[in-house]
């Protein structure tokens, strides 16, 4: 004869299961750099992004101002432009 009742885990609430860790488990680092690594992960990406502007930036500036015969506007946008793109795209991914 089958046995009709509900199992024990369909039953369960998620206020229970998250009471006891299992819903959302904690998580353990291997090492004490990769535990740096998650805490701020979000941190470091955004640092890496607006490092990747600002150096884009600011080489499309300087390459506007030190080569004044053969740069232009639209090469100094192009630069910040790509850096804004190339700094959203390292960082999009975590933050």
């Amino acid at each position: 004869m089958a046995d009709h009742r509900p199992h024990h885990h369909e039953t369960e609430p998620l206020i229970e299961r998250l009471e006891r860790g299992v819903a959302y488990p904690r998580y353990e680092p291997r090492s004490k750099w990769a535990g740096v690594r998650h805490k701020f992960r979000k941190a470091f990406a955004e640092f890496l992004g607006t490092a990747i502007l600002v150096a884009f930036g600011s080489g499309a500036i300087a390459q506007l101002v030190f080569t004044p015969n053969n740069s232009s506007w639209f090469t100094m946008s192009l630069g910040w432009g790509l850096g804004l793109t190339f700094g959203i795209f390292v960082s999009a991914g975590v933050s």
